[in-house]
């Protein structure tokens, strides 16, 4: 993000107003433009992902994975949130807060596992951080954020997922937790 779109949006009402327009923009968009690109939304209670219609599987399965390791976050996700995920394929930028996550294509490669870790990263970042505007946030949610990777490599090692996955995510932890953005 550029730095003086990082200062409006910095801004007590204006940057607010923006993301909230943008929020409620691609929440206008994203189901028509996934629907003309040939894809489909699947809903799981008050979550919704928007996928191209070769990914159904893939999300089913990983949904099916996250619902038979933990149910409470299977919960969360149909019945105590509500999170919009998009498919976004090679997105380099991860979305981390609000409400509207771009689910990008190496999680799906990761198979369930990745999907289900994404789904309860999207659900422990949208807790710690429910505003639209994630560039005003105070000490504590700016905490919460940068716990969100920790507490889902916790999880996954709760879970009993594949060592592999689990070393993989180790580096996104190290990476994030160093990162510019807690400095």
């Amino acid at each position: 993000m550029s730095r003086l779109l990082f200062r409006i949006y910095k801004l007590p009402l204006v940057g607010d107003l923006l993301c909230y327009i943008g929020s409620v923009f691609l929440r206008l968009i994203i189901p028509p433009v996934a629907w003309l690109s040939g894809g489909q939304g699947l809903r799981f209670g008050t979550s919704v992902i928007w996928i191209p219609r070769n990914k159904e599987q893939a999300i089913l399965d990983g949904i099916e994975c996250l619902r038979s390791h933990d149910s409470e976050m299977f919960s969360r996700l149909t019945k105590k949130q509500r999170l919009i995920i998009a498919y976004a394929s090679n997105m380099k930028t991860a979305s981390n807060g609000g409400r509207i996550y771009c689910l990008q294509e190496r999680y799906i490669e990761l198979g369930p596992e990745g999907i289900a870790a994404f789904i309860v990263a999207s659900l422990l970042f949208s807790e710690a951080s429910p505003s639209e505007n994630q560039c005003r946030l105070n000490d504590r949610e700016l905490a919460a954020v940068k716990a969100v990777p920790s507490k889902v490599l916790e999880w996954m090692c709760q879970h009993s997922f594949h060592p592999g996955l689990i070393n993989s995510y180790r580096k996104v932890v190290t990476k994030w937790e160093e990162s510019e953005r807690f400095k």
